[in-house]
């Protein structure tokens, strides 16, 4: 755990915690016709900075010391004033029972097992009582039984989460990470299946964990950050992280460090890199994978398992270089000798390639070419790897028989979106398993787990997930439409509304946007958004280029120099749905999350008068500062200010610096996690600040609200959304909803 880190924000989570008797603000009389909010004063301390000859001000410098007396108490000023608006919104207590109900109704979530040996282990979560189960099978029909469950670490307001797990190839154990309040910084600890046996044994700063076991031993590869010991460290804690070997029933601290940068300096490995083990019960390879800082494309080298078997080992492993990031791999498979490969770099669409490991230089074999659909993922079970494409964010899926090489194509229950994996953190393998275990959901039907045997060809919806009364929605109309940007590319743009809505300009609606990492926004059936459905909202998703979902060519579209293609094509979206009726500029709002924020804030810098709302959540927001805040990874997604070029392009893409005096702004709710470990607090306090500033004297809102969780934002989902929809659907003149 990032434990200097978590001390620093300490006190200011204390300070967001106190006593509001404590503080003495005007806030205003609220009306519709003049709102007067007065925000919480913040002097401006202007810092220069000089890039390449130009000049660039930053007036809130001062936000990113969280030790600063004034920033503290403006964070707590600005948290209630929040709280005193949103909760002042009319109608708000209904909307919450609404959602509520919606999510309630499905309580129980997860069941995407996991197979080892002939047992399936997998996730429960109860939205409810907030809390996560691990539970394991014999086999589907069997009586499930309980592992673990956080509620016996959950105390007042600490939450607990299991972020991933990995059983052993036998079942016997089971290793998972665990982190509380959404902080990501898991704790490895490890399970006796047999015997439901939490081991005493634990591994911290596992946040990228991902613990994989060796074949018939107990002991398993993971990834661990550096120890964080001085403020220097706490600044650079994704930097020079090293995978280890642990074996059960020891300590930790005397686990072996097996690959690093220092250890394999002749790897070229850079600081930012992170890697990760997978061995193979047909392989007597093990295979390191690494990713380079926030890129999909990773390098590969595979080395003898057995060098790793002996648990006092003292000889320098001697790795082969497969292939680097230029290859552009996203995905493998190992059989025996036969590596299969997921390749972007002749394809922006994807291929399949194979290469043997037994050749001295690499040399590849294509087996699949996507062609109008992308190929976006690749899965192993025993006998086979199944390739999930897609084309606008729906999902099919092919099967390689790894016997034969036979390519056939897999009937899905229905139109919509496949899920491989249960999560971030677990591995692309099913290696004991003949069966696929996948998960489906859609724009209209609610998320359920599915079982697929390549010898009946039959797929089987299991009982291992829970569904509620949203689960198949046939009032929906859903529209995947491709609207023109602003230099003629082609943007597919996703619509989602009520039946009976008329189309006449007058209906509230909400558009997202993300547009970076090669990440696809997919059909995805949120419980909460059926609350805005039903209130009359209008839903929208806009794939803008940075994303994944029209392949390598499409991400690399918005990324660095093209960046500025990610919020030009959602202005366009913006543009599409107010000329064909959808709804109007003083009724669309919009939301960004994350790198979202940069899609959604600069669109909103570019054309205000496009929007009337939007929310920015935990966004990056000051893009300029990025790479000096503690997740340094992202420079290889937008750039460093070290070069003249990438400070051109992060200067063009930093919201922050983008806010003008001179302009009328949408109203905005702006969230940050002061827990949050992949975007700092001070991103979007520096913006609500500039923002605030400029806005005063306008006739709109600017709201900061500040969470104590991490980067998924605030662990109630159903306060969280009823701040965001009551907030937009007042903003959008709903006459429900009205400021008290």
């Amino acid at each position: 755990m990032n434990y200097f880190f978590r001390l620093k924000q300490f006190a200011v989570f204390s300070l967001l915690t106190a006593s509001i008797t404590c503080l003495e603000f005007c806030t205003g009389r609220f009306s519709e016709n003049k709102l007067n909010i007065q925000y919480p004063y913040l002097k401006a301390e202007p810092v220069s900075d000089t890039y390449f000859g130009k000049t660039i001000i930053d007036q809130y410098r001062l936000l990113e010391n969280s030790d600063n007396t004034t920033v503290r108490q403006w964070l707590l000023k600005e948290r209630l004033l929040c709280d005193s608006v949103l909760n002042r919104i009319s109608f708000r207590d209904s909307l919450q029972k609404e959602i509520k109900d919606a999510v309630y109704s499905s309580n129980i979530r997860g069941g995407f097992p996991r197979t080892a040996g002939k047992k399936l282990f997998f996730i429960r979560s109860y939205i409810k009582e907030k809390t996560q189960v691990l539970f394991y099978k014999d086999s589907i029909d069997a009586k499930e039984i309980e592992l673990f469950n956080t509620a016996k670490l959950n105390k007042g307001n600490q939450e607990y989460s299991i972020d991933y797990f990995e059983p052993s190839f036998d079942g016997k154990y089971l290793a998972f990470g665990l982190s509380s309040n959404g902080d990501e910084m898991a704790v490895i600890k490890i399970i006796d299946v047999m015997n439901k046996l939490v081991l005493p044994e634990f591994i911290d700063r596992a946040i990228y964990g991902e613990p994989f076991w060796i074949p018939g031993k107990n002991g398993f590869f993971y990834n661990q950050l550096k120890e964080v010991k001085s403020a220097a460290d706490s600044k650079t804690i994704y930097e020079d992280s090293k995978v280890k070997l642990h074996w059960i029933n020891t300590d930790s601290k005397n686990d072996k460090d097996v690959f690093s940068r220092v250890l394999n300096n002749d790897l070229e490995l850079n600081a930012i890199d992170f890697s990760t083990f997978y061995t193979f019960p047909s392989s007597d390879k093990v295979l390191a994978f690494t990713v380079h800082g926030a890129t999909p494309y990773i390098s590969l080298y595979y080395a003898p398992l057995k060098d790793f078997t002996e648990q006092n080992f003292g000889k320098k492993i001697l790795w082969k270089n497969v292939c680097t990031s230029n290859e552009k791999i996203t995905g493998f498979a190992l059989n025996k000798q036969q590596l299969y490969l997921l390749s972007f770099k002749d394809n922006p669409n994807g291929s399949i390639k194979k290469f043997d490991l037994n050749k001295n230089h690499f040399s590849t074999q294509t087996i699949i070419e996507g062609k109008d659909d992308v190929l976006e993922e690749m899965i192993q079970t025993q006998n086979s790897i199944y390739i999930k494409k897609f084309k606008n964010g729906i999902s099919s899926m092919i099967r390689i028989d790894l016997a034969t090489e036979i390519i056939e194509n897999i009937e899905l229950p229905f139109n919509g979106y496949v899920y491989l994996k249960p999560g971030f953190g677990i591995s692309p393998a099913y290696l004991h398993s003949s069966d696929l275990f996948f998960a489906m959901q859609s724009w209209n039907k609610e998320v359920g787990v599915y079982s697929y045997n390549p010898v009946s060809k039959k797929t089987t919806k299991t009982d291992l997930r829970a569904q509620g009364k949203y689960g198949d929605r046939s009032d929906l109309v859903i529209k995947e439409v491709e609207i023109p940007s602003y230099d003629g590319t082609l943007v597919p743009l996703s619509i989602i509304y009520l039946e009976n809505t008329k189309l006449d300009g007058e209906n509230p609606t909400l558009m997202e946007g993300y547009g970076a990492f090669g990440v696809s926004l997919n059909a995805e059936f949120y419980l909460p958004l059926q609350v805005w459905l039903n209130n009359g909202g209008i839903y929208a998703v806009a794939h803008t280029r940075g994303g994944g979902e029209k392949g390598d060519a499409w991400y690399k579209g918005g990324y660095k120099s093209t960046k500025p293609n990610s919020w030009k094509d959602f202005i366009a979206c913006a543009e599409y749905l107010i000329k064909n009726k959808y709804t109007s500029a003083q009724k669309l709002s919009a939301k960004g999350a994350s790198a979202g924020g940069i899609t959604v804030g600069r669109a909103i810098t570019e054309r205000p008068d496009l929007f009337k709302a939007a929310i920015l959540d935990v966004g990056v927001l000051n893009s300029l500062r990025f790479e000096k805040s503690h997740n340094t990874i992202n420079v290889t997604e937008f750039g460093s200010t070290e070069d003249s070029v990438g400070f051109r392009n992060l200067f063009e893409m930093d919201v922050y610096h983008h806010i003008r005096a001179d302009i009328k702004y949408p109203s905005l709710l702006i969230t940050s996690g002061m827990n949050d470990a992949r975007v700092d607090f001070w991103q979007p306090a520096k913006a609500v600040a500039r923002f605030q500033k400029v806005c005063e004297k306008n006739n709109n809102v600017i709201l900061f609200k500040i969470t104590d969780f991490g980067h998924q934002g605030d662990l109630n989902v159903i306060k969280e959304e009823t701040d965001n929809y009551s907030f937009l659907f007042w903003r959008l003149k709903h006459p429900k909803f009205i400021l008290n």
